[in-house]
C-alpha cells in the first residue's frame, strides 16, 4: 500500500501499484507519465462526453479505493475540445463530491495546453519563463570563467526552449518558408542569450548566425529540426509511439520494393487541399524524407544519427 517518500524504488513502485487503472475503463483512453494521468473521451456531443467522463471518473475512483489511493480534486482539471454550439456553457464533471469546472487551457506535463489546440498561452508563458532566466543570466555572466558558460547557457535558457519544440513549433527548411510569431520569439530570446554570453550589445549589430558558429551552438529553428528527427528517429527504431509508427511507415500490403520503401523513406500524408498541415506527423515524414539516406538506415546508431544529423541541418543552411 502505497510508496515511500524520497526511495530510489518509489517511481518503479507507484507505476506497478497503477499499471492496471486501464483495466478498470471502458471507453476513456488512459495516458499516463508517473503521477500524471489523463482520461479522455470522444463523442459526438457534449453531452455525451460528460456523462462519459462522469462514469469513467467513477470507475477511476473505485481503482483508487481499492487501492487505498485518495483522489484529489484540487489537483484535477477538466478540457473541452472541439466547437460548442451558442447555448452551450461552461461544463462542468462531477468526480465523486467534487464539481470539477471546464478550463480553457492545462498544464500537462510542462505544456500549456488549450482547448483550441493552439500554442499561444504556451509561449507567452515560456516567453515571460526566458525573460527571467535571461535576467539572472545577464547578472551573473561577468562573476563566471568562460568555461562554465555553455553548462549555464544550456541549464538556465536552452534547455528551456528545446523541451516540447517537436510539439509546438512548425520548423523551416529555408528563408523563404514563413517565420511562426513563436518561433521568432523565441529566437529573439536566444539571441538576447548569445549577446550576454559574449558580452555584446544589441547596437554592435553582431551577426547572431556567425555568433551561433563560432559558439557551436544552434539556432531555435534548427533545434526544432534535430529535436524532431530525433523524435521521428526513436519512433522508427524503438515503436516509443506505435500508433504514429503504423501511420508513417504504412507502405500498403504489397510485396514490390518501391523507392520509397528501399530508400527507407515514409509515407508522406497530404490533406484534401493537397498541402502538408502543421503536425508533428506531417513535418516528422517532411524532414525524414529530406535528410541523406545513410541517415535513414535502420542501422544507423543512435549517436552516429545525432551526430550527422546535426551536421546536415548546419551543411544545408537550415535557418
Amino acid at each position: 500500500m502505497g510508496a515511500p517518500q524520497g526511495s530510489c524504488l518509489s517511481p518503479i513502485m507507484f507505476i506497478i501499484l497503477i499499471a492496471d487503472i486501464s483495466e478498470w475503463t471502458i471507453n476513456a483512453v488512459i495516458e499516463g507519465f508517473a503521477d500524471d494521468i489523463t482520461a479522455s473521451c470522444i463523442e459526438n456531443n457534449i453531452t455525451n462526453t460528460i456523462s462519459a467522463l462522469e462514469n469513467e471518473a467513477s470507475n477511476i475512483l473505485k481503482f483508487m479505493a481499492s487501492n487505498r489511493l485518495i483522489a484529489n480534486d484540487s489537483k484535477t482539471s477538466l478540457v473541452i475540445f472541439g466547437k460548442k454550439t451558442g447555448d452551450e456553457t461552461t461544463c462542468t464533471v462531477k468526480v465523486g463530491s467534487a464539481k470539477i469546472v471546464e478550463k480553457s487551457s492545462i498544464k500537462l506535463l510542462g505544456l500549456e495546453i488549450s482547448n483550441d489546440l493552439k500554442w499561444k498561452k504556451h509561449a507567452e508563458q515560456l516567453n515571460n519563463c526566458l525573460n527571467y532566466k535571461l535576467y539572472m543570466f545577464k547578472h551573473i555572466r561577468d562573476l563566471l570563467p568562460d568555461r562554465v558558460i555553455p553548462s549555464i547557457s544550456n541549464a538556465l535558457i536552452i534547455s528551456n526552449i528545446r523541451y516540447g519544440l517537436p510539439v509546438f513549433l512548425r520548423p523551416r527548411l529555408s528563408d523563404a518558408d514563413p517565420l511562426s510569431s513563436i518561433s521568432n520569439r523565441l529566437q529573439i530570446s536566444h539571441n538576447n542569450m548569445t549577446r550576454a554570453w559574449l558580452k555584446v550589445r544589441r547596437s554592435d549589430k553582431t551577426n547572431m548566425k556567425n555568433a551561433r558558429t563560432d559558439l557551436g551552438i544552434m539556432s531555435v529553428n534548427q533545434m526544432a529540426v534535430l529535436s524532431i528527427l530525433s523524435e521521428t528517429k526513436k519512433i522508427i527504431s524503438y515503436n516509443t509511439i506505435p500508433w504514429i509508427k503504423t501511420i508513417i511507415c504504412n507502405h500498403g500490403t504489397s510485396n514490390i520494393n518501391t523507392r520509397a520503401s528501399t530508400s527507407h523513406k515514409l509515407r508522406s500524408l497530404h490533406s484534401k487541399s493537397g498541402k502538408n498541415n502543421g503536425g508533428f506527423i506531417n513535418q516528422a515524414t517532411m524532414l525524414w524524407n529530406s535528410i541523406p539516406m545513410e541517415l535513414r538506415d535502420p542501422l544507423c546508431s543512435d549517436s552516429v544519427f545525432k551526430r550527422k544529423a546535426k551536421k546536415w541541418i548546419i551543411s544545408s543552411n537550415i535557418p
